[in-house]
């Protein structure tokens, strides 16, 4: 990969300027305090880490205004303020807006001495953006950057209705702690090059196995044809020093087919030498398969992808019984899309054991055939982020994937109907949120809000209407984690009352964790490990006040968003009767103390291992995921549950200032 690196930039534009008085450094902080201010944005601030700021800003208005050509008077300013001071900074680049290829796809920067280690905060340029950086050198060695991000589309809302759109984001980063790694060429175009080898995903080693074993098995079964029995044994030497070269694993799809391949030359082949080699490729390549376990496996997957404020996407525990999911079919799928993506992804549903296929698209088109799990959810995406639930049946699939329009069975023709209407309504998020370098974050929330409690309606009116139990299950395994106890009990309890479907158990199993945090319920008492090895006991806060029972893992960063409000609630009632214990779910236990302390956490910290056996403390709240709060009062009855941020601030503000 051609890295572009800035300190080709830097000597250009370096000049002497005193470190202690850096006119440049004090311009650019007066101007984003100017720019800040401005009533023309809806902007939002991101504290990221320490000595890093990100305000997000939006300005939309209904095209058609005379002067919607115009850039808004502030970012006209700001720009002016990056241009200005260059001659102040020790090293700069301006990237202008361009309609494809840039000299890199991402800034990333480094924090040697974080609580963790080492940490990385990358931040994405697409070709679309309009790109300013500045870095200016100030006393004791601290450097302050200043970054600028932002670009302008338009966008048909669901109502039809045109709007101009500029998205962006502003960046203070200031300290000694940091240092830039570089600008790196790896947009997300670039990214989708790398398809995961993990679990044997569609590797290159791995096509390269399949093609030579498809052109090994022709010629053994022409050798045979024609008697060249010396032939045989050399192609059947060739089959086993393949297996034995190969470096890469296999999923149990990946082996089933080479498995198939090497029986039907066992098919042909008498017993014997040549036999016995052949057998043995088969068992070397076994030994080299992921196999699925029967039973119940614990999977973490993402839910809340489309429609969820990006700081509480949830990190979901969900449980399978994998015999169940086990058998497969071939699943065919064609179709369309942009003519400048390159690949399209088929993902099986069994996402941390799945195949990735990576198909290639030419001029706009794409066709796919493959083993996937039989009658099971499968997911088509492409590069530009869009994707489309389909089942694996049967009936080959064609599909837009710009569109979403498509033809196949009865099943996927109305689960694409669904989706689409879903989809037209999640489209209007552009309205509310800040989408640049990668991210996406609310600056309205009132309108998210009612933008996300309308999709949720319409869900639950969707698959309770729903003449067919495969499509309302595939939809409810999508978005059950963001639906209430009642919402929930309303579907449960009608139309998906005996559907027994396996890809429902997690949405079920979640349904039953709300049912014992619901309010009202008596709190479950459980010993649990603290920082320093002892035990603490649940029930030594019962009584004292209230408890906010926290459930987090420290490598889930949206688990850590409330910390600071932890920390605000902690000084305004901690002397007031209220506790807050913060249990950590599975993880290794120095790097939980280290960043405890580091991060200054001064409240009741536990420790879970990760896992549920009936008598966990997961399993006794009932917690499918993270983060999960609960709020316990003073005669420890529950309160509250799955409640965060000012929702939860705004609460405690009402128990303890009534």
């Amino acid at each position: 990969m051609r890295k572009l690196v800035i300190m080709a930039v830097s000597l250009l534009v370096s000049v002497a300027i005193p470190a202690r008085d850096n006119v440049g450094a004090k311009n650019m902080k007066k101007e984003l305090e100017h720019f800040k201010a401005a009533s023309e944005f809806k902007s939002v601030l991101s504290h990221r880490g320490t000595g890093l700021y990100e305000w997000n800003f939006k300005y939309t208005y209904p095209k058609g205004k005379a002067d919607d050509h115009k850039l808004p008077a502030p970012l006209v300013r700001l720009e002016k303020a990056f241009a200005d001071n260059i001659r102040y900074s020790s090293s700069m680049f301006v990237l202008p807006q361009k309609e494809a290829g840039r000299p890199f796809g991402k800034v990333s920067f480094m924090w040697p001495d974080a609580a963790y280690g080492r940490v990385f905060f990358n931040f994405r340029i697409d070709d679309r953006d309009n790109f300013r950086y500045l870095c200016f050198e100030e006393s004791d060695n601290r450097r302050t950057s200043y970054m600028l991000t932002w670009h302008d589309v338009e966008y048909i809302d669901s109502k039809g209705v045109t709007w101009r759109m500029i998205d962006g984001n502003v960046v203070e980063l200031s300290g000694t702690h940091w240092r830039m790694v570089e600008f790196i060429e790896d947009s997300y175009r670039d990214n989708s090059n790398k398809v995961a080898s993990k679990g044997g995903n569609q590797s290159e080693e791995y096509i390269n196995l399949r093609e030579q074993m498809a052109y090994l098995n022709g010629l053994y079964s022409e050798y045979v044809k024609d008697n060249r029995q010396m032939d045989c044994d050399a192609v059947a030497y060739f089959i086993s020093k393949l297996a034995a070269d190969f470096k890469g694993n296999l999923t149990e799809t990946q082996y089933k087919a080479m498995d198939e391949e090497l029986s039907a030359l066992l098919d042909i082949t008498p017993s014997g030498a040549r036999y016995n080699i052949i057998a043995n490729a088969k068992t070397v390549l076994n030994g080299k398969t992921f196999h699925i376990p029967d039973g119940d496996v614990l999977f973490e997957s993402v839910s809340n992808k489309d429609l969820a404020n990006r700081n509480y996407v949830k990190l979901m525990f969900e449980t399978y019984d994998m015999s169940e999911l086990k058998e497969y079919g071939t699943f065919n799928v064609s179709g369309r899309t942009d003519r400048d993506i390159r690949r399209i992804f088929v993902t099986d549903s069994k996402q941390t054991f799945a195949d990735t296929y990576a198909v290639q698209v030419k001029d706009g088109k794409f066709s796919f055939s493959g083993l996937v799990s039989k009658d099971n959810p499968v997911t088509v995406s492409d590069e530009m982020g869009r994707e489309w639930r389909l089942m694996a049946d049967s009936i080959p699939v064609v599909i837009d994937m710009r569109t979403g329009v498509m033809s196949g069975s009865e099943t996927n023709m109305k689960l694409g109907e669904c989706q689409l209407r879903f989809k037209n309504i999640i489209a209007d998020r552009q309205k509310y949120t800040v989408s640049v370098n990668g991210s996406r974050r609310i600056v309205d929330n009132e309108g998210y809000e009612a933008l996300c409690d309308s999709l949720k309606r319409i869900e639950i009116e969707t698959i309770g209407n729903c003449d067919n139990a495969m499509v309302a299950a595939c939809l409810l395994a999508d978005c059950y984690s963001a639906m209430s106890y009642e919402e929930l009990d309303g579907l449960f309890n009608g139309f998906l009352e005996n559907d027994s479907n396996e890809i429902l158990r997690p949405a079920r199993d979640y349904f039953a964790g709300l049912e014992k945090r619901r309010p009202g319920m008596k709190y479950v008492d459980a010993e649990l490990e603290d920082t320093a090895g002892g035990k603490r006991s649940l029930g030594e806060f019962i009584g004292k006040g209230y408890v906010i029972l926290n459930f987090w893992k420290e490598r889930w960063n949206p688990s850590r968003t409330d910390f600071p409000i932890y920390k605000k609630l902690m000084n305004k009632y901690g002397d007031k009767g209220l506790n807050i214990i913060s249990v950590v779910i599975g993880t290794d236990k120095d790097l939980w103390k280290r960043y405890v302390d580091k991060r200054g956490l001064k409240w009741t910290h536990l420790y879970t291992p990760f896992e549920y056996d009936g008598k966990s403390v997961l399993d006794l709240y009932g917690v499918r995921c993270i983060p999960e709060n609960v709020l316990i009062g003073p005669d420890g009855r529950i309160i509250a549950s799955d409640i965060y941020g000012s929702e939860l601030e705004k609460k405690m503000d009402e128990i303890f200032d009534r």
